[in-house]
């Protein structure tokens, strides 16, 4: 059940011990300590030294502290979950992203796995990342108020709240002895106010407060709440209306708990009945068998970044909700979205040598469409196009650089006097496309044409000039059926 790895990968069971006591906290402390002798059955106590691992049912612990005397090794070792305090991840990978995502990163390349039981929803975490690992989990767990457990062979499982709720009930002087005891009202609050959206402003007061009085919590303000229940659900949870206590135990009812279980705890020198919950747990060791020795309960659970960060979720309920906004943050871009469901998208993207601002209206039923803007240092480009439902897409574009500007469309129109500098080149300088201008009219207008890079037509309400080069030879006149052919000037 105990064995011992030293540095040098030679691993051995530990049997002859005494004094051994595990101590493992919601989301914090995780330790082992014991006494090793040295005697002939006690293979591991000579593998024994600083660094060396010891492992205790899959769970693997690091020797911090060592205390030699005569025949015996008094140790302390800490969970190796916190030799990940060395890893870092130096990338960042910030922005708004679900946990799992937030995990992946932060687990990388570690040797450690994780897994998610119930946290949901998305966060925004600006500069995520540059850290080592440890700083990163606690940064996740105040973000999205969450808990994490360490499990066995380099596993993490974290959880809304970890540990089972299964309504047992506990009263202070009866069914559970107190080993210690310890109620603080200062951080107790039994009003709050609330301010949504649409000028909506709820006040929420705690039964508790017939019997505490009045004591006012800072105001929650979120604009995403525009339903008056929704946003008294929302201050129910932000309001703490009970006070922080911790009782430390010694009832044999208790020793069967899980570390994070929900117990309900009637504490009867305050007349109170709340849920606490089992905050920490020692475990010995009594013929051979791993046994719980004694529990904490509570309802105060270490957070040890969230007076750096502030928690700022992004749920969203289809039903209730018409937009949502995401901020993506990396080493190499920032994008920022704004998404009304099913409708739009806005999205702006931010590299080192390009802009790009796009807006989509999403339907599929009728078809898409996006504008884009793109700017870099050459060249400004913005297109504006369509796609229907058949997957056909038309597009208009105009791209500008230092020295020139071209406009490319189905249609290009041209409002108020349009000045032309030097030359006008239509359908490019040469070639032998026909190219022409022309001008409506009621009698079918006017247009200029040419036919190859040698003729020029004059058109006008059915009649026409033709003149050809390179000299100015006008080969035909034609008035409405009568015609003069071979008109014919030389220059000099």
């Amino acid at each position: 059940m105990l064995s011992v790895t030293n540095l040098a990968g030679q691993t051995e069971p530990l049997n002859q011990i005494q004094r051994f006591e595990m101590t493992e906290e919601v989301n914090s402390a995780f330790m082992v300590s014991l006494t090793s002798f040295s005697v002939a059955n006690n293979p591991a106590h000579e593998l024994i030294e600083e660094e060396s691992i010891v492992n205790v049912d899959g769970y693997d612990f690091r020797v911090k502290q060592m205390k030699e005397r005569l025949n015996r090794k008094e140790i302390t070792g800490i969970s190796t979950y916190f030799d990940l305090n060395g890893h870092r991840q130096d990338a960042i990978y910030g922005g708004t992203r679900t946990f799992n995502e937030f995990a992946t990163f932060a687990f990388a390349g570690t040797g450690w796995t994780f897994e998610n039981a119930d946290v949901s929803g998305s966060v925004f975490i600006p500069n995520f990342g540059d850290d080592n690992v440890i700083k990163l989990v606690q940064v996740l767990c105040a973000a999205f108020d969450c808990e994490f457990k360490i499990m066995p062979n380099q596993h993490i499982l974290f959880a809304d709240k970890i540990g089972p709720d299964n309504d047992a009930q506990y009263r202070y002087g009866h069914n559970v002895k107190a080993l210690s005891r310890s109620v603080d009202t200062t951080n107790m609050r039994t009003q709050i106010t609330g301010y949504g959206g649409d000028g909506l402003t709820i006040t929420y007061t705690s039964p508790n407060a017939t019997k505490y009085g009045i004591h006012k919590a800072e105001p929650f303000r979120d604009e995403r709440f525009t339903i008056a229940n929704s946003l008294t659900a929302r201050l129910k949870q932000e309001l703490k209306d009970y006070p922080d206590t911790t009782i430390e135990l010694d009832s044999i009812e208790l020793t069967d708990k899980e570390l994070g279980e929900r117990v309900w705890l009637i504490y009867e020198p305050l007349g109170i009945e709340f849920q606490t919950r089992v905050m920490s747990k020692k475990t010995v060791l009594r013929n051979d068998k791993l046994v719980t020795a004694s529990v904490t309960i509570g309802n105060i659970v270490p957070r040890n970044l969230s007076d750096i960060l502030t928690s700022q979720k992004v749920e969203i309920d289809e039903n209730k909700k018409e937009t949502r906004s995401r901020f993506e943050q990396t080493n190499e871009r920032i994008t920022l979205e704004v998404e009304r469901i099913d409708e739009s998208l806005a999205t702006i993207s931010v590299e080192a040598d390009e802009i790009k601002l796009s807006v989509q209206q999403l339907d599929g039923r009728m078809g898409n469409a996006e504008s884009q803007i793109s700017i870099q240092a050459d060249q400004i480009m913005s297109k504006v196009s369509y796609t229907d439902y058949n997957g056909n897409t038309i597009a208009s574009l105009i791209n500008q650089t230092a020295t020139t500007i071209t406009l490319s469309a189905e249609k290009i129109q041209m409002s108020g006097i349009t000045e032309v500098a030097n030359s006008l080149y239509i359908g490019g300088r040469y070639g032998d496309a026909t190219r022409e201008i022309r001008f409506g009219g009621q009698l079918g207008g006017a247009r200029i044409s040419a036919d190859n890079p040698n003729v020029l037509d004059l058109w006008a309400g059915g009649g026409y000039i033709g003149m050809n080069s390179p000299v100015a030879f006008m080969n035909e006149v034609n008035f409405g059926g009568a015609s003069v052919n071979g008109l014919y000037a030389r220059y000099g």
